[in-house]
């Protein structure tokens, strides 16, 4: 790239930004970029019942919240983070949250949107062209959990899971959940019991088994970083979960298709579940991120899917 891009850090003054922020200034050390710091304010509206046409956004009063806003955002800071070689700059918005975290992100070409969890967050990551890490408490050490249905959104994520644990020296574990029910119904017998009905011959789904494990495998190796593969049968979203809790994972990384496709986010809307239930930091990958202003990017390899997508359920 001819420019870096920095990292953005939204915060509210809450215990989970600090969080956020301190997660967004590892990642800038990381990456060797700029860290912008992002406040939203709402906006300041003038009321006048008796001359309704002055209503409007009371200038004056904005500026100078905006004014207190970034002392009180400095004095955060550097609460929080102490010195530290990353430059910081701050950005201060008014509005909606997740509107002007969008804004902020699109206005300084942000590489990574970090913030904590809650619904803004969830909006910001439907919308975002950018990927959008939701910060929580995480362990220090730990494996970094790639999760894939196989889908071309899926992609950039497994590649970013790599170069995280890569970079962090951490086991790397990509995982898929087979969705299928092996017990459709519940049939009558002869004797008045109830037995249960296979849905699918068992030697089928050891078969979705296998063929969902060689795909793993494949992109395992076409990322050229050592790592195990893991292959659930079961609901995705408590799946991953509930892996993420076992392994004591440090991140679990999932793929969007972009703006306005949070809801085809990985296996469909389960992924918006596994943003709000990890038990640790979820990395949201867009499938094609924005290309940034005077910036060229290097896209992601291709990883070598055979397997029909019709597994998928």
């Amino acid at each position: 790239m001819t420019r870096q891009q920095p990292v953005l850090a939204a915060i509210d003054f809450t215990e989970a930004s600090d969080k956020a922020l301190r997660q967004a200034h590892a990642e800038a050390l990381r990456r060797k970029t700029g860290l912008v710091v992002c406040h939203v304010l709402p906006e300041s509206f003038r009321v006048r019942v008796l001359f309704p046409h002055e209503a409007g956004v009371d200038l004056p009063a904005q500026a100078a919240l905006e004014t207190q806003a970034r002392d009180v955002m400095r004095v955060r800071i550097d609460a929080i983070l102490g010195p530290t070689a990353v430059p910081v700059t701050l950005e201060v918005d008014a509005g909606s949250p997740h509107a002007g975290i969008l804004d902020v992100s699109d206005r300084v070409h942000a590489c990574l949107i970090v913030t904590g969890p809650g619904p803004a967050a969830g909006r910001v990551a439907r919308a975002s062209l950018f990927p959008v890490l939701v910060a929580r408490p995480s362990p220090a050490r730990g494996p970094v959990l790639g999760a894939t249905d196989f889908s071309s959104a899926a992609l950039p994520a497994l590649h970013a899971a790599a170069e995280l644990a890569a970079a962090a020296s951490d086991p790397l574990v990509f995982m898929h959940c087979l969705d299928v029910e092996p017990t459709a119904a519940m049939v009558a017998t002869s004797a008045g019991g109830m037995v249960p009905m296979p849905f699918m011959p068992e030697a089928m789904l050891q078969e979705m088994q296998a063929q969902a494990t060689l795909r793993l495998e494949e992109a395992l190796a076409s990322c050229r970083v050592p790592g195990r593969v893991l292959v659930l049968i079961g609901p995705p979203g408590r799946g991953i979960v509930d892996t993420a809790a076992a392994e004591r994972a440090t991140r679990v990384v999932v793929g969007t298709h972009g703006r306005g496709g949070f809801a085809r986010l990985l296996m469909g809307s389960v992924a918006e579940y596994i943003a709000s239930h990890a038990p640790c930091s979820v990395l949201i990958v867009p499938l094609t991120p924005e290309p940034a202003a005077e910036a060229v990017a290097t896209p992601a390899a291709s990883v070598p899917f055979g397997l029909d997508t019709a597994m998928q359920s």
